[in-house]
């Protein structure tokens, strides 16, 4: 196993977490009965901090077939639960034009209806163009097709 926060989430026999594995943040799937890894998705980021350590925090989330990941740096990925195969990914700090937080994204996923619901908001150190002081708390992905729906709040 790689460095990491998260737990597993597990349906039949698969177990599925993310850990960090060098310079590779994995969600990873094992065999529930051997440990055996059945597949792995990696993204080519490293998160860590000083009490934390590396990898990724949260655990990841299975809705019909489909497995919801986020990982520390704020990657978003939709994957095949039976493959890992990516269906889709977004980058929610960088397209939101976010900082992280100093521990790193920490919260698992919530699907509910056609949604995938993340916590993302960070105060940002001064009001511009590019990242405004508060930037939005909640927003939500469609969970086929990854595309944003809404974002909502302020983090003050």
């Amino acid at each position: 196993m790689g460095a990491g926060w998260g737990g597993f989430a597990v349906v039949g026999n698969y177990a599925i977490t993310q850990e960090q594995r060098g310079a590779q943040e994995c969600v990873n799937c094992y065999d529930v009965n051997n440990g055996k890894l059945l597949w792995s998705h990696q993204d080519v980021v490293r998160f860590s901090e000083v009490l934390g350590g590396d990898g990724p925090r949260a655990t990841p989330t299975i809705e019909d077939g489909r497995v919801y990941a986020l990982g520390a740096t704020g990657i978003l990925n939709c994957l095949e639960g039976e493959t890992g195969k990516s269906v889709w990914t977004r980058d929610t700090l960088k397209e939101l034009g976010q900082l992280n937080l100093e521990w790193g994204k920490s919260s698992s996923p919530l699907v509910t209806g056609d949604l995938v619901i993340v916590t993302l908001g960070h105060p940002n150190p001064a009001d511009t163009k590019d990242r405004p002081k508060f930037s939005s708390v909640v927003v939500a992905f469609d969970r086929t097709s990854g595309k944003l729906v809404w974002k909502s709040g302020e983090d003050h």
